[in-house]
């Protein structure tokens, strides 16, 4: 991750999810691709976090906004996996 327009975003991100006890880190990231993956392990309430899709739609405006055109963004999100279950909070 030595980019530092992604670098920022994933503070400005981190900023945002650790509210809810959640991190974003980077998993992957080129110059026309980037993999994110959220970890709620610290979370104590990983529904409450925000949902993926409004993550992937801040980071692709972000980038838009310097002009360039935004990568391919991926989001691993646990929540999605078969046999996730909300933690009851």
């Amino acid at each position: 991750m030595s980019d530092p327009r992604v670098q920022e975003l994933v503070g400005e991100l981190n900023d945002i999810v650790a509210a809810d006890g959640a991190a974003l880190r980077v998993t992957d990231s080129t110059p026309t691709a980037l993999a994110l993956e959220l970890d709620l392990t610290e979370s104590e309430c990983p529904e409450c976090v925000v949902p993926k899709q409004f993550i992937v739609e801040i980071v692709a405006a972000r980038f838009a906004e310097t002009g360039d055109p935004p990568p391919s963004i991926t989001l691993f999100d646990p929540r999605e996996e078969p046999g996730w279950e909300p933690s009851g909070h």
